[in-house]
């Protein structure tokens, strides 16, 4: 039975360009189909937010347990299991595939990116109700096809047509007076040819994966994600089918189709090219030298059953990745502060326990009262010291700050409890800037927050925080912007 994992990336994690590469490494040496989920949907911490989440479904859960240990142990992230991702009909689905032959890959592999693509995947998802579904699995046989299409582009041998074809520039060069001296030595390849053959070659080093990535959401929400997808001057992705009212995540984990049946059937075109006119032919009713009315007919019928076949059964492109591709539409997001993502909570350390004293008392006074040593008057006047410190650390909810355009202004304090007025300490927390998340981090042992502010506008701007398991927020400022 398959399992599911989520994935949150913590708020002091950093995480670069294609940090998923390794993950999808190991998972294309298990030789097992996965699928990727990133939608989002409401938030597993915090009533009535919403939060981009990473979703990955594994075939059994011996293999979740094994990944999740990779990537505690490789990333600064949560990972959480039997984390089912919420089940919800979206408007439509759009399923994507490459423009181009898969052997060209989607991005320079020699030189990478710079920055994430990641993040703008997630920004696009991001407020649009909408979701990216990624099936995959290994594919070694793919190497064999960026091979061939290697070999026809830089192979000496003419094929069928361009034999035709030299044989009509030889008639043409004869008229014009013999064709042109030929070069000596290798002949050189077309530029753009070099260039395709080249990233090809690099692609042919990596592991790919076979791969059927889906879209949902409705028809804006689709084409923003679609357009988030990294692509090169080679290759990209485009929508091929539409399917409305669909329900996703689905529950059942597949293999991704490979599409060899239905690009064999998109060769029966030529079916009736051979067959309608060779059968007429020979049952004596077809001339194709005479064009009667009933020759014009079988010729119409054959090219009229050949388009529909070819409309039927189009060729197409299968989705083959490599795992720095792949890595590059689903991962961990660089700005994990900026962006609305669902974050984990940061592990647990030494720091984080508070280890208690045992408690101690005088000898009892003939009135009945405690008599405190030495020792213990000296714990007495420390733990006084530490209620006036935590009085100290009580500040009101709601502040008005000053701020002037455009000019960084650092806010802190501390969260408090709203009852019972102790710190929140080791706490995750959110800023929230007119709505809108802007900042995520955690709270020291003392509770103490803090975060930048710089405003891009005059006028007043409300800022909230909000901490981990209280729904409403634990401070809010209300900043004055002036010129």
């Amino acid at each position: 039975m398959s399992c599911w994992l989520e994935v949150k990336p913590l708020p002091s994690g950093k995480f670069e360009a294609g940090n998923f590469t390794r993950v999808f490494e190991y998972l294309y040496n298990c030789g097992k189909p996965f699928r990727l989920f990133v939608a989002d949907c409401p938030s597993s911490v915090v009533e009535g937010l919403r939060h981009v989440r990473l979703f990955i479904q594994l075939p059994d859960a011996e293999l979740a347990d094994r990944l999740a240990n990779v990537l505690k142990a490789n990333m600064e992230v949560e990972v959480v299991v039997e984390a089912q991702p919420p089940s919800k009909v979206y408007a439509q689905r759009v399923e994507l595939e490459l423009k181009d032959k898969y052997a060209l890959p989607i991005c320079n592999l020699k030189k990478g990116v710079n920055a994430n693509p990641v993040d703008e995947v997630v920004a696009s998802l991001s407020g649009r109700d909408a979701a990216l579904e990624i099936l995959a699995a290994g594919y070694p046989r793919g190497k064999r096809g960026i091979l061939d299409y290697i070999a026809r582009k830089t192979r000496r041998s003419a094929s069928f047509s361009g034999a035709l074809l030299d044989a009509f520039l030889g008639i043409l060069d004869a008229f014009s007076g013999g064709p042109p001296p030929k070069k000596e030595g290798k002949e050189e390849l077309n530029p753009i040819v070099k260039a395709k053959v080249e990233a090809a070659e690099e692609k042919a080093k990596r592991n790919l994966l076979l791969c059927e990535v889906n879209v949902y959401g409705e028809a804006d929400a689709c084409e923003a994600v679609q357009a988030s997808i990294p692509f090169s001057p080679f290759n990209g992705f485009k929508a091929r089918k539409s399917t409305k009212a669909v329900e996703a995540p689905p529950q059942q984990l597949r293999k991704p189709r490979s599409l060899t049946l239905e690009n064999a059937l998109s060769r029966l075109w030529v079916a009736p090219v051979l067959l309608i006119p060779l059968s007429a032919w020979f049952l004596g009713f077809f001339d194709p030298l005479r064009l009667s009315n009933l020759d014009l007919t079988v010729m119409a019928a054959t090219a009229a059953l050949a388009v529909a076949l070819h409309v039927k059964f189009p060729h197409r492109n299968p989705t083959v990745l490599s795992a720095e591709e792949l890595s590059l539409i689903a991962g961990m997001p660089t700005a994990v502060g900026q962006l609305p993502v669902e974050t984990g909570t940061s592990r647990v350390t030494r720091r984080q326990f508070a280890f208690g004293k045992p408690i101690t008392s005088g000898k009892p006074t003939e009135e009945g009262k405690a008599e405190k040593p030495e020792k213990a008057e000296a714990e007495g006047k420390a733990e006084g010291k530490a209620e006036e410190a935590k009085a100290e650390l009580k500040e009101p909810r709601e502040a008005v700050l000053e701020a002037f355009l455009n000019r960084p202004l650092k806010v802190e304090g501390v969260l408090s409890d709203p009852k019972t007025g102790a710190p929140i300490a080791n706490v995750e927390y959110e800023v929230y800037e007119d709505g809108k998340r802007v900042f995520a981090d955690a709270t020291d042992e003392a509770g103490r927050f803090s975060f930048v502010f710089n405003a891009d506008r005059e006028g007043d701007v409300k800022l909230e925080v909000k901490a981990r398991g209280y729904a409403e927020p634990v401070r809010r400022f209300e900043v004055r912007v002036k010129k």
